[in-house]
């Protein structure tokens, strides 16, 4: 081939390093991309392929700076950005079949043309085009880079010829002038002499006086070995020649020096820096105060408590290690004969007592006085209020629903009614046992059926449009409902005075207004009467498909689970609450709307049997009993 004849004739064999010191070599080679005469695009990746090359093949070499040439030449005699050294200026193109190779090197300080070359190859032939590129640069180029050559032909290496003549060898001229000979100068500076220094640094012709090491290993040192079998003095770490005894002359012994000067005593050095114990006569909380601190200014006061004031055991008259005491009716005195009695329900001092049906009642059993009696009052009778608030009645009343028809992608009719349910109401109260005034007596009615229509009217539901969408295969029903007040519930509290905030109704009476039993304070208190929002899904013929409660407590409904579908959800917040107070009852509202969204993920056929939906409100303490009596009598 082409290019392996022009390798062959281009290639000069240099054996004998070249004698340049006349010439000043370089030491930066800038390199440019390589001109595409032709533009060929099949062989345009030279362009950038030459520079590269003599990077690979150079790049690690000590003699040799390689660099970028800038991308625009100033001027082709002269530019600040090139200093001491060498560009290479080449270009290439094909022509019948052969590509055509060839660059010039300029000095970048003269631009005067230092080196020129030009090959060809096959231009199929990439081993030939690379290879024959970088074998020119070696010949033309490189050696301008060398101020000589050393005897192993290395561009300014260090390889000389030894007195032997053998280039980069080891031998030597000894002391005698013989090469390679073996004679040295001894200690004493005499050449093939044979006086020799020893490990401390003496220099004679006796081997019998060399010094010796000590135990620490030290030539000529002063270290010995003590009745212990310890290495001491000299240059060890320990000074003392008893080193290894204790104080009481024993060899690897415990017995120590206390802070005393006691050998083997048990004095010692407390937290406070004191030396206590022993043979000192000090305790050993010597310095510390009762709350340990060091020389701190704690006591102890007359019930032993550390800096305690005397109550810590005081009686209940306030009397350090008194004998007063406390009765179980916050009494305080000296005598247990005027102690207070429990009531049948277990308090001391309270007032329950056993009503006609043997009942224990009233104080704070939470029972009101007829408990035990029937709405007939029969005690332990049979007789019931139905549904409809009625002793004995028979469930026959006018009742309504609020619905909101369930329909697609249209306005939905906004529930502003709460949805009454069955009625099961407890008296919390006997009116005829009260001493009312007629206004005091009806501002208390008026609160105590306040309290009783909280399900059927406090809050309002609006159920805003359904949101539908198929999410694999199955139908994602969005509905929103924003829960509020109703404002007409608190314009029943037209007794109230009214303390309302940005935030808040606010609707109080006082005590002189009204009269609360402790037994419905109670049931206030432990927030009872608290309700949830329950949603039922209907179809068209008004079957229950499934209902959703939305309450904190995840086992609502687990009676009815067997019977009817239930979901759970976590979404609602009371906005109303009730606070009894010994001068007040307050009646707090809130002015904010709750919005919430429900989500269910529902079959297409469940989807298309819904009919409609309805919104209604439970007590929580009595939520399944209550739901589970809806259910069935609906």
């Amino acid at each position: 081939m082409y290019s392996r004849l022009y390798i062959c004739l281009s290639l000069i064999s240099i054996l004998l390093p070249l004698d340049l010191e006349e010439n000043s070599s370089y030491q930066n080679l800038y390199l440019m991309n390589f001109d595409n005469i032709l533009e060929n695009q099949s062989i345009q990746y030279l362009s950038e392929k030459f520079p590269q090359l003599i990077k690979d093949e150079y790049s690690n070499e000590s003699y040799l700076n390689i660099l970028d040439s800038p991308k625009i030449l100033k001027s082709f005699r002269y530019n600040p950005d090139l200093e001491n050294g060498l560009i290479i200026n080449g270009k290439y193109f094909i022509s019948n079949n052969l590509i055509v190779v060839s660059f010039d090197a300029y000095d970048v300080d003269t631009w005067d043309k230092q080196a020129s070359r030009t090959y060809y190859c096959d231009n199929e032939d990439v081993e030939c085009i690379e290879k024959a590129f970088i074998a020119c640069v070696q010949e033309d180029v490189i050696p301008l880079f060398c101020t000589y050559y050393d005897c192993l032909g290395n561009c300014n290496g260090l390889a000389e010829f030894d007195c032997l003549g053998d280039c980069n060898g080891n031998a030597v001229e000894d002391c005698m002038g013989r090469c390679d000979g073996e004679a040295k100068i001894d200690c004493n500076g005499e050449c093939d002499g044979k006086a020799l220094l020893d490990n401390c640094g003496e220099c004679d012709y006796n081997v019998y006086n060399d010094c010796e090491q000590d135990c620490n290993g030290d030539w000529g040192g002063s270290a010995i070995v003590n009745v212990c079998g310890n290495c001491v003095l000299g240059n060890t770490s320990y000074d003392d020649i008893s080193y290894g005894m204790d104080c009481l002359g024993n060899c690897d012994g415990t017995a120590t020096v206390d802070c005393n000067g006691q050998c083997n005593g048990h004095a010692f050095i407390n937290d406070c820096n004191v030396c206590v114990g022993g043979n000192t006569g000090n305790i050993i909380t010597l310095g510390l105060d009762c709350s340990g601190r060091c020389f701190g200014d704690s006591f102890v006061d007359q019930c032993g408590v550390c800096n305690g004031n005397n109550t810590s055991c005081a009686d209940c008259m306030g009397t350090p290690n008194g004998m007063a005491i406390l009765d179980n009716c916050g009494n305080c005195d000296y005598t247990v004969k005027n102690d207070c009695l429990q009531d049948c329900n277990g308090d001391w001092g309270g007032t329950a007592f056993i009503n006609d049906c043997f009942v224990c009642v009233g104080g704070k059993t939470g029972l009101s006085h007829d408990d035990g009696m029937d709405c007939e009052d029969v005690c332990w009778g049979n007789a019931k209020i139905d549904a409809c608030g009625v002793c004995n009645g028979d469930n026959e009343c006018d009742k309504k629903d609020y619905v909101v028809q369930y329909k697609e992608n249209t306005q939905n009719v906004n529930n502003k009614k709460f949805f009454h349910q069955d009625s099961n109401s407890k008296v919390f109260f006997d009116s005829s046992s009260l001493n009312w005034s007629e206004g005091e007596q009806k501002n208390t009615m008026h609160i105590y059926n306040l309290v009783d229509n909280l399900k059927n009217e406090l809050y309002l539901a609006d159920i805003g449009d359904f949101n539908k969408s198929i999410v694999d295969g199955e139908v994602v029903l969005e509905i929103p409902i924003a829960y509020s007040i109703n404002k007409n519930y608190m314009n029943m509290l037209r007794y109230g005075k009214d303390f309302s905030t940005n935030s808040s109704f606010i609707y109080r009476f006082s005590n002189s207004e009204v009269d609360i039993s402790k037994n419905f304070e109670k049931y206030l208190s432990s927030m009872k009467y608290q309700l949830v929002p329950v949603l039922f899904f209907y179809s068209n013929s008004d079957e229950v498909l499934f209902i959703l409660i939305d309450s904190w407590n995840k086992n609502y409904g687990s009676s009815l689970k067997n019977k009817f579908n239930i979901m759970s959800e976590n979404q609602f917040e009371t906005l109303f609450s009730i606070t009894p107070g010994d001068s007040f009852l307050q009646f707090n509202f809130d002015k904010k709307s709750l919005k919430t969204s429900y989500q269910l993920s529902l079959s297409k056929d469940e989807y298309s049997s819904l009919g409609y939906m309805i919104v209604k409100f439970f007590n929580e303490n009595s939520l399944e009993s209550d739901l589970y009596h809806h259910l069935t009598n609906n």
